[in-house]
């Protein structure tokens, strides 16, 4: 069974287990979109109706309800005959056609509502395999989904896939989806962190010292060189990541200073 991550209900009649409605299913809105839908209910009232269930939770239209309440005016609302389920899908399936969300907490909802119509989708978007809905009358796979919903299957693939380039990133997919940076953008920022993060954690690697300012280190350049601060090469200090026994490093340190003062190699040529 799918668990569309439903508030908890209240027990035996006492206090609720969660102040957060049961149906709720996606993020608040941000101040300045909540500012907005509060300026055009208060110049022209709930134009849209809240959905309930026939027991009173509401489905769809949490902030519409709240910012009336407010207001003190009146929102209109219908009232449907649906079980937990169908009210968690119903919830997830309206705020993805009507509310405006990012590429990231786009893919989030959308990857639930797939789960819940039976449908599993794997990494980068891609639908597992032999995995489609058993639901009669529900798109049989992914594409038909996002078609459904009035986005191309494509666009859906990539957002999915987005999602889980960033999901132990979610200060870099907060700024994707309020558009401070875009999917490139935040794909390198992502690289940067992985970068930053292994410099950090990076042990000494082993060194040897030659001459005036020189450091040789054994090894992958990748990780040997994980911890030399950005700039250091500039600031004239030689780093080398390299395989090689010592006496041939040393040559091969000589030929590159003879190179650097421009005088001929031992043999009579200049070094390559």
């Amino acid at each position: 069974m799918v668990s569309l991550g439903l508030a908890p209900r209240a027990v035996g009649g006492g206090d609720p287990v969660s102040t957060r409605p049961r149906y709720q299913l996606l993020a608040d809105l941000d101040p300045e979109a909540r500012a907005a839908l509060r300026a055009d209910i208060e110049s022209h009232g709930v134009q849209v109706p809240i959905l309930r269930t026939t027991g009173g939770a509401i489905v769809d239209g949490h902030h519409r309800a709240a910012i009336a309440a407010e207001l003190g005016i009146d929102c209109p609302e219908v009232r449907v005959d649906l079980d937990d389920t169908a009210a968690g899908e119903a919830a997830l399936r309206l705020n993805l056609l009507r509310r405006h969300l990012g590429p990231v907490a786009w893919a989030h909802a959308f990857r639930r509502l797939a789960e819940v119509r039976g449908l599993r989708v794997g990494t980068s978007g891609r639908q597992k395999a032999d995995n489609v809905s058993a639901i009669p009358d529900r798109p049989a796979d992914v594409a038909a989904l996002a078609t459904e919903l009035g986005v191309n299957p494509r666009t859906a693939r990539r957002r999915l896939r987005l999602a889980d380039v960033l999901a132990d990133h979610p200060a870099i997919a907060a700024k994707v989806d309020r558009g401070e940076v875009d999917a490139r953008r935040a794909e390198e920022l992502v690289r940067i962190e992985r970068f930053e993060k292994r410099r950090a954690e990076a042990p000494p690697p082993p060194t040897v010292t030659i001459g005036d300012g020189i450091e040789v280190r054994h090894g992958d350049f990748r990780a040997v060189l994980a911890d030399v601060p950005d700039g250091s090469v500039a600031e004239g200090r030689w780093f080398l990541g390299c395989d090689l026994d010592p006496a041939s490093v040393s040559t091969t340190v000589e030929r590159l200073r003879a190179a650097e003062a421009g005088e001929p190699a031992d043999d009579g040529e200049m070094p390559a």
